[in-house]
C-alpha cells in the first residue's frame, strides 16, 4: 500500500520594518521545519511597505529557496492585509500564520499544526510567560474579554498565532473585501478551535508596531462589524452606558435621601444625563455602521491592498511587473 504524501503547511509571515530579525529568524524556521516528517512547508512573506531594506533581503531569500515566496505591497497597509495577501498565496493543507518579529520560536509553527490535526478548522496561541509591560498584558486582556463578547468566542489570546485548515482558508479568502481583519473573518465564520499554550519570547531587535490607537480601532471596527445578529446585537454598549446612566441616578439619588450625601440633583441629573447621552450617540454610530457595512459587504469587490511584486520560484517565475 502506498503511503500517503506529508500534509504541506503554508507559513505565512507579515514583516514591516524587520531587516535584523528576518535572516536569524528564517534560518531558525527553515532548520526547524527541515529536521522534522511530519511536514512538507513553503514560506510567505509579505513586506508591508517596509522603508528598511527588509525588501531586498526577503527578495534574496526567495530567489534563493524555490519554497520561499515574497509579496511586497507598494504601501504600509497593515498587518492584517498583509495576511489576507498571504493567504491568497498560500497552497497549504495548513496554513499557519506567525508575526515576522521572532517571539515565537519556530517550533510554535508545529505545535499548531499537530493540533489542528483533521479535527479543527483552527489552532489558536495563547501566549504564556509573556514578556510584554504590565499595561500592554492589561489592554490585551480587556481587549480580549471585549473581542470575545463581540464574536460570541472564548478565546483566550485573540491577537496570538494561529493556524487554519484549508477549508476555513478558503472561505476567508472569499470574503476578504468584506472583512478588515482575518483572525476577526475566521472568528465569524464559527470554526472548530482548539487553543495550544507557546512560549513567549523578548523581541530582540526592533519595536513593536501596535500602539493604544491601533488597538482602539480595532475594538470599534470589530463592534460595528461583526456584532451578533440579535436584535440588540449591534447596540449592546449603547445601551449599556443608557443603563448605566440610569442605575447612576437611583443610586445616588438613594445616597442623598437615605444617607444624606452631599450633591445636587443638577449635579446629579447632569452627570447622568451625560452618560445617557453618550449612550444614544453610541447607539446611533453603531446604526449608522451596520448600515455602512451590510450595503459595503453586498456591493464591493475592492481587493484591500496593492501587490507590487509577487516572487514565486513555485512556478518558476516573477509575477511581478518591473
Amino acid at each position: 500500500m502506498a503511503q500517503s504524501a506529508a500534509k504541506l503547511i503554508s507559513v505565512v509571515i507579515p514583516s514591516y520594518n524587520d531587516r535584523e530579525i528576518i535572516r536569524p529568524f528564517h534560518t531558525a524556521i527553515i532548520d526547524t521545519l527541515q529536521g522534522q516528517s511530519d511536514f512538507a512547508f513553503e514560506l510567505i512573506y509579505i513586506d508591508d511597505g517596509s522603508s528598511d531594506g527588509s525588501p531586498e533581503v526577503l527578495r534574496e531569500l526567495a530567489a534563493a529557496d524555490e519554497r520561499v515566496v515574497f509579496v511586497e505591497f507598494f504601501r504600509n497597509v497593515g498587518q492584517q492585509k498583509a495576511l489576507f495577501a498571504g493567504l491568497m498565496q498560500a497552497r497549504g493543507d495548513i496554513v499557519v500564520c506567525i508575526d515576522g518579529d521572532y517571539q515565537y520560536e519556530p517550533t510554535a509553527i508545529l505545535d499548531l499544526a499537530r493540533a489542528l490535526g483533521d479535527d479543527y478548522d483552527m489552532a489558536s496561541g495563547v501566549r504564556v510567560g509573556r514578556v510584554e509591560s504590565a499595561s500592554t498584558r492589561l489592554a490585551s486582556y480587556i481587549g480580549n474579554r471585549l473581542i470575545n463578547s463581540v464574536m460570541g468566542s472564548d478565546l483566550k489570546d485573540f491577537g496570538s498565532i494561529k493556524a487554519f485548515s484549508r477549508a476555513l482558508v478558503d472561505r476567508i479568502t472569499l470574503q476578504m473585501e468584506a472583512f478588515g481583519d482575518v483572525y476577526s473573518a475566521a472568528l465569524y465564520l464559527r470554526p472548530s478551535t482548539t487553543q495550544v499554550e507557546l512560549e513567549h519570547r523578548q523581541r530582540f531587535a526592533g519595536v513593536s508596531h501596535w500602539n493604544f490607537w491601533k488597538r482602539l480601532k480595532l475594538y470599534l471596527d470589530l463592534y460595528a462589524a461583526y456584532g451578533d445578529d440579535s436584535f440588540l446585537g449591534p447596540f449592546k454598549f449603547g445601551v449599556f452606558l443608557c443603563g448605566v446612566s440610569v442605575f447612576l441616578f437611583i443610586s445616588v439619588a438613594m445616597m442623598k435621601w437615605v444617607w444624606f450625601y452631599q450633591a445636587t440633583y443638577i449635579q446629579i441629573g447632569a452627570i447622568s444625563f451625560t452618560i445617557f447621552f453618550s449612550g444614544l450617540v453610541v447607539s446611533g454610530w453603531s446604526l449608522l455602521m451596520s448600515i455602512m457595512v451590510k450595503i459595503f459587504r453586498q456591493n464591493t469587490m475592492r481587493v484591500p491592498f496593492a501587490v507590487r511584486h509577487v516572487f514565486d520560484c513555485r512556478q518558476s517565475q516573477d509575477k511581478g511587473e518591473e
